[in-house]
Order: C-alpha cells, then sequence, then structure tokens
C-alpha cells in the first residue's frame, strides 16, 4: 500500500516521539519506584529501631526499679517469719500499693517468700491463693539474678503479662523475690499501636518462639508469627528489613529489630498497595503528559506537513496537467506526422502516375514527330518525284 507524502512525514515522527516518551516514562518509572522503595525501606527501619529501642529502654527502667526496691530494708523485714516480719508485710503491702497506682502498667507488685508464696503485694487478695514457685523469672531471681520474663498468661486476670524480678537477699543469700507483674496491652497501647507509618502499615511485637504479644488486630494475639507470609522468614532475621510477596495483598515490605534484653522482635509492615501509590499516580501524569504531548506534536506535523505539502501538490498538479498537455500536443503532433505522411504518399503515387503520364506522352510525341518526319519526307520524295516528272 502506497502511503501519501503526509503520512511518509507523518508516521514516523510520531513514532520516533512516541518512541522517546515512552522510554522516558519507563526509566522515570523505575527510577521513582526504586527511590520510594528505598525510602520506604528506610523509614520503616528507623521506625522499628525507635520503638525497640524505646520498649528496651523503658524495660531497662522498670529492671532499675525492681533492683532498687527490692533492696528496701522494709521488704526484707517481710519476709522473716517473725512477729515483727508479720507486721512489716503489711506496711509493705501498703507501699507496694503505692507503686501499683503510680504505674499504670503493672498489673501487681509483690514480694514472695523462698517457697514462692507472696507475703506482700499492691493487690492483696491475692496472698494464700497463687503460688508463683514454678514461673520462670521467680527461679531465676531465687539464683541471684535480675530477670525480664518471657510472656505468660496470668494465674489472677488471665491476660497476656510479663514479669520483672529481683531477688531479695541477706547478705549473699536470697531470702526471696520482689516482682512486678506487668501488662502487655500497656507495652502494645504505648509502644506498638503508636507506630505509624501509612494507612496499611502497622507494628507487631513477638517473642523468642514467635507468639505474637501485639498487634493491632487482636485476633492475630492468640496466634504465631508463623502465620503471616513472612513469618518464616522473621524467626531467620532478628534485625533489617526485606521484601516479601504475598497472593493475597500483593506483598510488601517488613522491617525488625529486637527490643534488647527482653528476649522481643519488633516489627513494622507496610503493604505495596500503599507503598506504590505514589508511583502509580506519578505514572499516570507521565501518561496523561504523554499522551497531551503526541496530540500536541501530531497536531503540530500535520500543520508543519500540510504547509510542505501543499505547495509541492500544486507543483506536483501543475506537473502532472503539464504533462498532461504535452501529451496531448504529442498526441497532435504524432496525428499530424502520420496525416503528412499519408498525404505524401499519395503525392508520391500522384507524382508517379504523373511520370508515367509523361513517359507515355513523350512517347506519343515521339511518335508523332516520327511520323511528321516521315510524312516530311515522303512528301519531299513526292515533289521530288512531281519535279522529275515535270
Amino acid at each position: 500500500m502506497k502511503l501519501s507524502m503526509k503520512s511518509r512525514y507523518l508516521i514516523p515522527t510520531v513514532a520516533l516521539i512516541t518512541a522517546g516518551m515512552v522510554l522516558s516514562v519507563a526509566v522515570s518509572h523505575v527510577m521513582i519506584s526504586r527511590a520510594i522503595e528505598n525510602g520506604i525501606r528506610s523509614q520503616l527501619g528507623h521506625l522499628a529501631d525507635s520503638a525497640a529501642k524505646s520498649i528496651a529502654e523503658w524495660v531497662g527502667d522498670r529492671k532499675t526499679d525492681v533492683t532498687v526496691w527490692s533492696q528496701f530494708n522494709l521488704y526484707q523485714i517481710a519476709l522473716k517469719d517473725t512477729h515483727v516480719g508479720r507486721n512489716a508485710r503489711l506496711s509493705a503491702s501498703q507501699d507496694l500499693n503505692i507503686l501499683l497506682k503510680n504505674y499504670s502498667a503493672f498489673e501487681n507488685v509483690c514480694i514472695a517468700d523462698s517457697g514462692g508464696n507472696p507475703v506482700a503485694a499492691g493487690d492483696e487478695s491475692i496472698i494464700g491463693k497463687i503460688n508463683v514457685s514454678d514461673r520462670s523469672y521467680f527461679q531465676e531471681s531465687m539464683r541471684g539474678n535480675v530477670w525480664v520474663s518471657d510472656s505468660f498468661v496470668s494465674k489472677v486476670t488471665g491476660n497476656t503479662v510479663f514479669a520483672v524480678s529481683a531477688p531479695i537477699k541477706y547478705g549473699e543469700e536470697t531470702g526471696g523475690v520482689f516482682f512486678c507483674i506487668i501488662r502487655m496491652d500497656f507495652i502494645s497501647t504505648r509502644f506498638v499501636q503508636s507506630v505509624h507509618a501509612g494507612k496499611s502499615a502497622y507494628a507487631f511485637l513477638y517473642d523468642r518462639q514467635g507468639n505474637i504479644l501485639a498487634h493491632p488486630d487482636q485476633s492475630a494475639i492468640s496466634g504465631t508469627i508463623k502465620d503471616f507470609p513472612f513469618g518464616s522468614a522473621l524467626l531467620n532475621q532478628k534485625q533489617g528489613h526485606f521484601a516479601y510477596k504475598d497472593a493475597k495483598t500483593g506483598g510488601g515490605i517488613v522491617a525488625v529489630s529486637p527490643c534488647g534484653e527482653a528476649g522481643w522482635t519488633l516489627g513494622v509492615a507496610s503493604l505495596n498497595s500503599e507503598i506504590m501509590a505514589p508511583v502509580r499516580k506519578a505514572r499516570n501524569v507521565n501518561i496523561l503528559l504523554l499522551l497531551i504531548v503526541i496530540s500536541v506534536a501530531v497536531l503540530l506535523i500535520v500543520r508543519l506537513v500540510n504547509a510542505t505539502v501543499k505547495p509541492l501538490r500544486s507543483i506536483t498538479e501543475g506537473l502532472i496537467l503539464a504533462g498532461k498537455s504535452l501529451a496531448g500536443a504529442s498526441q497532435e503532433v504524432s496525428r499530424a506526422s502520420q496525416s503528412l505522411s499519408e498525404n505524401s504518399s499519395h503525392q508520391a503515387a500522384s507524382a508517379e502516375q504523373s511520370s508515367a503520364s509523361l513517359e507515355e506522352m513523350s512517347a506519343m510525341t515521339k511518335r508523332n514527330a516520327d511520323n511528321a518526319a516521315q510524312a516530311d519526307h515522303l512528301d519531299e520524295s513526292r515533289r521530288r518525284a512531281d519535279k522529275e516528272c515535270g
């Protein structure tokens, strides 16, 4: 199929502009995607590190508090099974009740004897009803360690809690344990749920075994980190950030950071749907600009091509008309030449006929001359004869 002159100018030019713009949009899309992804990774990592550090510092402060409180002389006396000791337990419970009121994170503050029986507590209702000798924090502190326990279910309230404990010593001997029971929902509200990284982003907390301790979705707290699409990777990665894929949510980026000696890990996750929203917006704007530029370019090129092609078309049409006129004139000349040739042939034939007639007339004239000469000779001979006879 033959292309018009306009199409020959227009199609390659528009194709070149379109290819250049599409390449530019593709390159900018890739660069913006990488820049935003790197920015989100950095932001999530910073949020995870900051929140984990805050948790570690808060728990560290409570560990310091418990260490100091365990050294109070009143609490040491309260552990003695004497008349003075039993009287000191009432004062100790009053002091512990004040601590319980001042620290909203505490579920209870207690002193337990070497057998794990609370002898004084901020909430005295537990005294004589529970025994903590089977708890790891009690056992570790009886060995002389200041301890931050893993999370566990409270025997009193059934809530998820953890304990910070310290030994109460008489010289080198451990006579009991001072411990605070701390609500995990306080950690969740203050340090985890307060992390904001976007509409779809969220923070979560899990322990060494992968048990979820804090999560915006309360139903997830009863599960483990393995229930998440990135769970297996988190158990193997204690700090940093990485991308994950998920058919249901489209995947995203997770950053994790350890929370000090508590043994917890705080994670911050963000979905690709939100991460890539600015990229999609920039892509759509670029596509719109591309269409506008191509449309304007096509209009300008059409105008330029028309301005160029119109004179050429006029010249071409003039040449075509001249060619047609020349062809007509040539045909006329050809017809005239043919007519002239035919006339020349007729004239040659007439000339030939005339030559033949002339030759015949010449022969007749010659015969007439011969006859006249003969007649003249005969006439002369007759006269000569008459003369001789006369």
